[in-house]
């Protein structure tokens, strides 16, 4: 299955660029139409989240078909979830119901993304994960890791009440400087 999602991606890179040609095509036109062109900004803004939400569904899958541990290989629940730094991105590590682990993945762009939108509320008294999601078009379990490691892995927030998050300094959050920090942290 991951090596047909793995087609998939390459026959969409094309699909990607021939939308991104035929855009270029249209603004080299003598009177371009505005309208069009900026229906092809769309689409291509549309394919990319897709194929993003195609690549993390080859993440969940390639992280699946890692063999189950037997059951004296179970992992602890404790010590999870891990986060760490792998290919210049951000990983978290759980625990799953068969006791072997799961990874979620977020590549760097898109932690850089995030932590822009989170860092709209540095002097907000409150905000959720849902207020972060409506500036972003990314999936949304990559909001909810991000959030997660910044509170639970590095303190740069804390949770006042179910579902609310803030600022534990009001301060809007560098992303190379929270990928240092977890590096330095380890797992």
């Amino acid at each position: 299955m991951a090596q047909s999602i793995a087609e998939i991606l390459i026959e969409f890179q094309k699909i990607s660029e021939s939308l991104i040609d035929s855009n270029n095509a249209a603004m080299r036109q003598p009177q371009p139409d505005w309208d069009r062109i900026e229906r092809f900004v769309k689409v291509i803004r549309s394919a990319d989240a897709f194929k993003r939400e195609v690549e993390a569904l080859e993440s969940d899958i390639k992280a699946a078909d890692v063999s189950p541990r037997r059951k004296s290989e179970r992992v602890n629940k404790e010590g999870y979830p891990k986060y760490l730094v792998r290919d210049n991105a951000i990983v978290r590590v759980g625990r799953a119901q068969n006791g072997g682990e799961y990874e979620h993945v977020a590549k760097r762009p898109d932690f850089e993304e995030i932590i822009s939108a989170i860092n709209k509320f540095a002097e907000s008294e409150d905000f959720s994960v849902d207020e972060v999601l409506k500036e972003l078009k990314l999936p949304s379990y990559l909001s909810y890791l991000v959030v997660s490691m910044l509170k639970d892995k590095l303190g740069k927030l804390e949770s006042p009440r179910r579902g609310r998050y803030r600022f534990v300094d009001h301060q809007p959050m560098d992303p190379g400087q929270l990928v240092d920090e977890l590096e330095a942290a380890g797992e």
